[in-house]
């Protein structure tokens, strides 16, 4: 399966798309395979997953949380609890993600 994300990748930064403030170094955002396929840095696919006000996580966007939040490196924690506490500082992963 191929899930292509049309983002603002502007001076420098990926921005997330349903918060601006939100942004991460392009040399932190985009990581490639080793077969060389580029694909965007877990903590910011985990943000996408994290849902909305609007909707909660998907049953397959907890269980991806729950095989990849143990292997984030701890700047990408942090990135991603800074992320979430300022678009949903009432998620339930932010304990997790501690």
């Amino acid at each position: 399966m191929l899930d292509l994300m049309l983002s603002d990748l502007s001076g420098g930064l990926w921005h997330y798309r349903r918060d601006p403030r939100i942004t991460l170094p392009l040399d932190r955002a985009r990581k490639v395979s080793p077969d060389g396929l580029p694909y965007l840095a877990p903590e910011a696919v985990l943000l996408f997953k994290a849902g909305s006000a609007a909707r909660p996580p998907r049953g397959k966007d907890e269980q991806d949380y729950q095989r990849v939040q143990p292997t984030l490196t701890a700047p990408a924690r942090a990135w991603l609890r800074g992320a979430l506490t300022l678009t949903r500082p009432d998620h339930p992963w932010l304990t997790g993600l501690e």
